[in-house]
């Protein structure tokens, strides 16, 4: 295979300070890293990913809610694997871990290896070269389950060793084991134990398939061509290397969580803790995704959520098993109990302005029918006819986040933010009258923002007469879409060392009586930093919002995994946690990269995207290029200058 000695020699080359000057890989070294290799990693094509270490390892794990190891849809099929070359392990001669697009090499102190798979099909390609004869022994635990919420696991597998393959089966699938060895190979098998040996070995190659298809020699280079589609849109060129390497990555990010399967196409909210469907994670991905010119991807989520939708209510969550349905009160919070199938009051607005952002960006005509029962929905949140949506969470009317859901009854900062700007891009793209927004806009400054003076705070929610007054990020979302004196003095009342850090916004401030530093009470979340940047921009505090857009790329060059943005960070000390591959957190760089920086109207009106632009270059900042830019049908190339000075050219 000519691809794999090609990109094993390239990436042999490459060490740790590259991470600084090649745009298309990520490193990690065991010495200057200071790591035995025993973070997650992923590769993900289509409907298949497997999660391994960065040294290669699997740890044998059960549990369908956080998807290690190797899964096809909704099946898993691989739990465990190492490996042995001359009675040495993997994990202990570990050296270099490099991420390209679509696949990861390793260098061992004996061998090199190149994971990938295949596009197309549901295989995961292991390439294993030693440059000497030697023993190698892999070996791998076979695991049948099925995700959450079926979460069935097989407990027996018959084995059927054919020539260079072995199928494993079970009552749930079938997983096929080929290998190939240019010395004399031999296989030991029991139950779902396989271990693979080859004696007198140069080069050795293990194809785990899913699908029954069979590995081909074009498999890689059809890999790479898929993976590197999002290379040839949407090329940022900044002053910055770290900012120009990060929106081409998180383009990938979004390509890589997009898959299609039987139950509906759109995009996984991350790897490993959440790989499935989610309605509002998924709505902010498709807000990127179509900014940056993968609208068709973007269409295909919405498409997916409203066939699942339920009187014009947006679900909250779509598991790939089970036909996508949740059965059951499978959420609890103290003694209550509820479904997060529909678990959301927000995912509904923002599914509203998603299809007409869509709208502007692609060119296309919002489906009127769809977007009015949606609409409808929404407006059956208010129950008192002050124009503003009521949580209810006895009724599963919850915003985010979660755990906050029943001290969040009544009418919430966030939720109306969202709910007000659907309703205005409704009326206004309908040419309805304004009455019901100005009420509703009239009603929501009442409330939150009363109090008109250099020291105004905003209140996280209401009910009745009962106010919650917490310090956190929700109080951001209205100034993202809305500008006027109480906005822009309540981001300086939350742009404080209190909430904002160095490595981005915390979800509570550090003040707060509520604060603790736990998920939802204080921990940094990428995507209100990036809520945090397009709020800053949208009410002309540029500065402040690019040094919110700086604390992505320091997220992303720092990271355990480089390349990747975690779910969340550590509200004290720079660290990750949660989930290492995180959707949204990349996709809110690329909207702060597009609609801050840039400049672009969040539903562009017009067909020359120039008019629809006011950028602001950061200070020291000569020039910025957006080239090959799909807009509205064409293609353009984009030179902005200082003083918002833009030049456009159709290709």
């Amino acid at each position: 295979m000519p691809e794999v000695e090609k990109i094993m020699k390239l990436c042999k080359k490459l060490d740790i300070q590259d991470n600084e000057s090649d745009m298309d890989h990520w490193i990690v070294e065991r010495e200057t890293s200071k790591s035995d290799g025993f973070y997650s990693s992923a590769i993900k094509c289509g409907a298949t990913h497997i999660v391994l270490s960065q040294n290669g390892s699997i740890e044998s794990w059960v549990s369908p809610r956080r998807r290690m190891g190797l899964w096809n849809f909704d099946t898993q099929h691989l739990s465990s694997l190492d490996i042995e070359i001359d009675g040495r392990n993997e994990k202990d001669t570990f050296l270099k871990y490099v991420r390209g697009y679509g696949y990861i090499y390793r260098q061992y102190e004996n061998f090199e290896r190149l994971d990938f798979i295949s596009h197309g099909k549901a295989i995961m390609e292991m390439e294993l070269r030693s440059e000497k004869k030697s023993k190698f022994e892999i070996r791998l635990d076979i695991l049948h389950e099925t995700a959450w919420p079926q979460s069935n696991l097989a407990d027996a597998y018959e084995l059927n060793i054919k020539e260079n393959c072995i199928e494993a089966k079970s009552r749930i699938a079938s997983t096929l084991v080929y290998y190939k060895s240019d010395g004399k190979a031999e296989i030991i098998a029991e139950n779902g134990k396989i271990c693979i040996k080859s004696d007198s070995a140069s080069t050795m190659g293990i194809y785990i398939s899913c699908d029954g298809s069979s590995p081909e020699v074009t498999d890689l280079g059809e890999s790479i061509k898929y993976n590197e589609k999002p290379n040839s849109i949407s090329k940022l060129t900044t002053p910055s290397f770290r900012i120009n390497k990060l929106f081409k990555w998180a383009k990938h990010d979004l390509l890589e969580l997009f898959t299609s399967t039987s139950i509906g196409n759109g995009f996984y909210a991350g790897i490993p803790q959440f790989s499935w469907f989610f309605g509002r994670d998924g709505e902010w991905m498709s807000m990127a995704a179509m900014e940056c010119g993968m609208g068709e991807l973007a269409k295909e989520h919405l498409d997916m959520l409203y066939s699942f939708s339920k009187n014009g209510r947006i679900p909250h969550e779509i598991p790939v098993s089970n036909g996508g349905s949740i059965i059951g009160k499978n959420y609890s919070n103290g003694d209550a109990r509820i479904s997060t199938q529909f678990m959301s009051i927000d995912s509904s607005p923002l599914w509203a302005i998603c299809n007409y952002m869509l709208s502007g960006w692609t060119g296309g005509k919002p489906d009127r029918n769809r977007i009015e029962e949606v609409m409808e929905f929404c407006k059956s949140c208010d129950r008192d006819h002050d124009g503003l949506l009521e949580n209810r969470f006895s009724e599963g009317l919850i915003g985010w986040p979660e755990s906050w859901a029943q001290q969040r009854d009544g009418i919430c900062v966030d939720v109306n933010a969202w709910w007000l700007e659907a309703l205005r891009l409704f009326l206004t793209h309908e040419k309805k009258d304004m009455a019901d927004f100005d009420h509703a806009s009239e009603s929501f400054k009442r409330i939150f923002y009363s109090d008109q003076d250099e020291h105004i705070t905003v209140p996280d929610s209401v009910n009745g007469k009962e106010q919650r007054d917490i310090k956190g990020a929700m109080q951001i979302v209205p100034a993202m879409y809305f500008r006027d004196f109480c906005f822009k003095k309540s981001l300086e009342w939350l742009y404080k060392p209190d909430m904002v850090t160095e490595w981005g916004v915390r979800s509570v401030s550090n003040r707060d009586k509520f604060y603790d530093g736990g998920y939802h009470t204080g921990t940094i979340w990428p995507l209100m930093s990036g809520w945090m940047a397009l709020a800053l921009y949208n009410n002309s505090m540029y500065a402040e919002g690019y040094s919110i857009i700086r604390t992505f790329t320091r997220l992303c060059f720092s990271s355990l995994d480089p390349g990747r943005i975690n779910e969340t960070y550590n509200s004290e000390f720079l660290y990750g946690e949660g989930q290492f591959f995180q959707g949204w957190s990349s996709s809110l760089f690329i909207q702060s990269v597009m609609e801050g920086m840039l400049g672009f109207e969040r539903v562009p009106a017009e067909d020359d995207p120039s008019k629809s632009m006011n950028s602001h270059l950061p200070e020291g900042w000569n020039e910025i290029k957006l080239l090959n830019f799909p807009f509205r049908g064409k293609i353009y190339n984009i030179t902005v200058r200082e003083g918002n000075k833009i030049e456009v050219k159709s290709t």
